[in-house]
């Protein structure tokens, strides 16, 4: 825009004309809207002439500069890095008048300040938070360009098991006391988040400490899980069994049970497992005199010597789970009596002495 006057011609603003230094002609009159200016330092002139042939001129410096470009390639937006881990910092610059500026590129972090120049910083000492990287460079006519990535520094948690010792073998619904200790550099004991789950049962429940009954008979593989409040996690497990032991019922002899030697003493139970069904076959019995009587629900007898017996029977399950009843016998001979006189058949009057003898 300029303003054009003259004493004789009144207002010539209508036939200013424009020149730049760069690129010549670029119009006549005010306003002149121009956009196709090239790079560089333009002396822009303004230029005009009364009737009478008269000329004045105007200069005014003016600069065309495109700004840089700068794109970041990495680190990706959002990434989650841990303390100590690699930082590749990477980023392209050019700029339309000074060509590729990458070599000028500053890295700096909101949180830990200058990193470095290039287009390839490495960096491992930032530390935990989240960081906006900025990516910088200044071109030679003063113009500037950027780009940032928005990154976080967690470190993962850590999570101990304290309770149940692994291959600890509960009955079912028995109360299992689960234990655990969690924490995190930047949010500290954070075990009130420990979540609790079973392979077999599911979900168990919260916390550092939890006692709870498990259901399902098996193995079961313990989870205890917790994640930070960044999103970073950490679990450990334990195996545990869950078995209930078997059943068992004498139902002979009776106790207290009297017998003579030689006497068939009839043994019988039944057993049964939640796990495995009927065990009764696999009883076995034993007498706390005469040792291994043998196996099977129903035992016959005929050898127990003379004496009280415990007699036992056990039956264990295929997880090692084992059940013992017992009844207390008694086999005892009965006494031996022999009459040796009188003779059978004698004959005595009523005052005779009548010798018995035994």
């Amino acid at each position: 825009t300029a303003i054009a006057s003259d004493v004789e011609d009144g207002s010539l603003g209508a036939v200013v004309t424009w020149s730049s230094s760069l690129d010549g002609a670029l119009g006549t009159g005010t306003p002149l809207v121009v956009t196709t200016l090239r790079s560089g330092t333009h002396l822009v002139t303004a230029t005009v002439v009364d009737h009478g042939n008269r000329t004045a001129t105007a200069t005014r410096t003016v600069i065309v500069n495109a700004p840089p470009v700068v794109q970041i390639t990495g680190p990706a937006d959002a990434a989650v890095f841990s303390p100590g881990d690699l930082l590749a910092c990477r980023a392209t610059a050019s700029d339309v008048e000074d060509g590729d500026l990458g070599s000028t590129i500053t890295w700096t972090s909101s949180l830990d300040g200058a990193l470095g120049t290039g287009t390839a910083v490495d960096v491992t000492t930032l530390r935990s938070g989240t960081h906006v990287l900025t990516a910088a460079v200044v071109d030679a006519g003063g113009r500037t360009g950027n780009a940032q990535r928005t990154i976080v520094v967690n470190a993962a948690p850590t999570i101990a098991f304290g309770t149940p010792a692994d291959g600890t073998v509960y009955s079912p619904n028995e109360t299992v006391h689960f234990t655990a200790t969690a924490n995190d550099l930047e949010n500290g004991n954070i075990g009130a988040s420990i979540t609790w789950t079973s392979s077999l049962d599911g979900a168990l429940g919260t916390g550092a400490t939890l006692d709870k009954g498990l259901t399902n008979s098996g193995t079961h593989t313990i989870t205890a899980s917790v994640t930070d409040s960044a999103g970073k996690s950490a679990s450990a497990t334990r195996t545990v069994a869950v078995n209930a032991a078997p059943t068992l019922q004498i139902t002979g002899p009776a106790d207290a049970a009297l017998f003579s030697p030689g006497d068939v003493v009839q043994l019988t139970a039944t057993s049964s497992d939640v796990e495995d069904g009927s065990l009764t076959a696999a009883i076995a019995w034993t007498s706390s005199r005469d040792g291994t009587l043998g196996t099977g629900g129903t035992l016959d007898v005929t050898t127990l010597s003379s004496g009280i017996h415990v007699i036992s029977a056990a039956v264990t399950d295929s997880g090692g789970k084992k059940t013992t009843l017992s009844r207390t016998v008694v086999v005892n001979a009965g006494p031996v009596i022999t009459i040796t006189g009188p003779a059978t058949g004698s004959n005595y009057h009523p005052t005779d002495v009548v010798p018995l003898l035994a």
